[in-house]
């Protein structure tokens, strides 16, 4: 190994895993999916020359708890990689600083699974091109030793796709992530809905960019007689592709949607900014009061963004004899994602800490706390656990069988006879699987050996096999390959010799 790699011997016990604190039995999961993730990105910079590489037990032996905690981050993926990897590391922390202070954009398909967890999504700093003459392609480094230089190759989306995830994504799926792609590309329009027109509000919200408030009607309270808010978005075509509220009495935008960096959430910033709006807050302003299913002690709101401002609460209050509610810093918190603002203690979701009715709520036994339904549906799986039980989990707990649909439990998938495949990540039933010097791999990616492998396996994947003289199927770490020098007068017509090409000798 290089002189970089750090080792420490881990304490075991008897399930394999770390006396540690950090790695208690419920994180077992996440200490695996960032082991494998780790051991991929090695595997491709070709730091570590062992052969088959075990991701997971190669990286677990080598990290540390102190890796792990640097900076505040318990399980830094980001750290680990800087310190095992030297100059490709700090290289991937660089760019990872890039994305982060929006210096560069990502490309639609970063938060997709697929690639969150492949090797390319480290080694490759994956982006948008900043330089107009290559916008609608992708920039990235083609190789470790470029990514240290800084170099970036620019290529169509379509063709980066099919060339490094050719194997992992279908053509239709390749098509379909070029072309949004390229949609982010097209001409885009700046509109208004009206301070008073409740319709179009609901009509813009319905129809635009994802948020925790997409398609809630709650939203007609921002719009009436008194409002000095409108309502702004983009569109491309006949697509709604941004949208922010604004403020008329002084000129303010308040938090655009979609709320990660990307072309769309830029292009309505620049376009409100150049109208002459400034980043600003809903402080003070009134909104429609409504009675919430008929109670008088409950008023209908959506989510309320603070923008500049403290998480915002509301205060009824009456204007000309009508009652609205007033934004302002203390009151009704006007946070939550369950219709309603209430003066009465709730019970708070897990995750999003909003508050919730309790009909409303999903218990989490796994964990033995409440989440609203919005986060249920979001974050949770109904998935495989030990012994067959069938519970509730957090999502990024749990994988996903491609045999047959269904969910497990990730520390669990072996003992039902469920195991991720070493070669394209994705999980399989046991039947679809078998066993390699790499470990499990699927039957697509793997090839029946004729000499069994020098670790008694009868498969092996098959970018790891060769084929003999004589036609058999063997494991690469089993093959000779022995150059035999001929006099031009000897018969070399030998059934038992290769007609390799030969040397000349000088």
């Amino acid at each position: 190994m290089r002189e970089h790699l750090r080792y420490v011997a881990p304490k075991r016990s008897v399930i394999g895993s770390w006396s540690h604190s950090a790695w208690s039995y419920e994180l077992l999961p996440t200490r695996r999916a960032i082991c494998k993730v780790v051991g991929l990105a090695i595997a491709k910079t070709g730091v570590m020359k062992t052969k088959p590489l075990n991701a997971t037990a190669v990286v677990q032996t080598i990290i540390d708890e102190e890796i792990l905690r640097k900076n505040g981050h318990p399980f830094g993926i980001v750290d680990l990689l800087v310190s095992l990897l030297g100059d490709i590391g700090v290289a991937i922390q660089r760019d990872t600083d890039r994305f982060g202070a929006q210096h560069w954009q990502q490309v639609p398909w970063a938060g997709e699974g697929w690639f969150k967890r492949s090797a390319e999504n480290w080694l490759h700093s994956l982006h948008m091109p900043r330089e107009a003459a290559n916008a609608g392609n992708v920039a990235f480094a083609e190789s470790p030793s470029k990514l240290v230089a800084d170099r970036f190759t620019v290529m169509k989306p379509g063709r980066y796709l099919t060339k490094f995830f050719g194997g992992r994504l279908s053509e239709g799926d390749i098509k379909l992530w070029a072309e949004r792609y390229a949609a982010l590309f097209k001409p885009a329009e700046l509109h208004f809905a009206a301070s008073d027109d409740k319709r179009d509000w609901q009509r813009v919200y319905a129809e635009g960019p994802q948020s925790c408030m997409k398609g809630s009607e709650d939203v007609h309270i921002y719009a009436h007689e008194k409002s000095v808010l409108r309502l702004a978005y983009m569109m491309r075509e006949k697509e709604i592709i941004s949208r922010c509220i604004v403020r008329e009495d002084i000129k303010e935008y308040i938090r655009v949607y979609p709320s990660s960096d990307c072309i769309e959430h830029t292009q309505l910033r620049v376009a409100l900014e150049a109208a002459g709006y400034t980043a600003g807050s809903l402080m003070g302003v009134l909104l429609d009061a409504h009675n919430y299913e008929g109670r008088d002690d409950k008023y209908t709101c959506p989510y309320l963004d603070a923008g500049n401002g403290n998480g915002p609460h509301l205060e009824y209050v009456r204007v000309e004899g009508k009652g609205y509610l007033r934004v302002q810093s203390r009151g009704m918190d006007g946070q939550t994602q369950n219709g309603y603002v209430s003066d009465e203690p709730e019970m708070r979701c897990n995750d999003c800490e909003d508050g919730m009715d309790e009909d409303d709520s999903v218990y989490i036994e796994r964990h033995d706390y409440h989440v609203c339904s919005s986060c249920a549906d979001s974050n949770y799986q109904q998935a495989i656990g030990r012994r067959g039980d069938d519970v509730l989990a957090q999502e990024d707990d749990c994988v996903e069988c491609e045999t047959n649909g269904t969910w497990y439990l990730e520390e669990y998938a072996n003992s039902n006879g469920v195991y991720q495949c070493e070669i394209n990540g994705n999980w399989y039933s046991e039947e679809d699987m078998v066993s390699t010097s790499r470990g499990m791999v699927h039957t697509d990616k793997a090839v029946e050996l004729d000499v069994e492998d020098g670790e008694g396996n009868n498969w092996a994947a098959k970018r790891d096999t060769v084929t003999t003289h004589d036609g058999r199927v063997i494991h690469e770490d089993d093959a000779v390959l022995k150059t035999v020098y001929f006099h031009k007068d000897d018969d070399i017509e030998n059934d038992q010799t290769p007609a390799l090409p030969q040397q000349q000798v000088a």
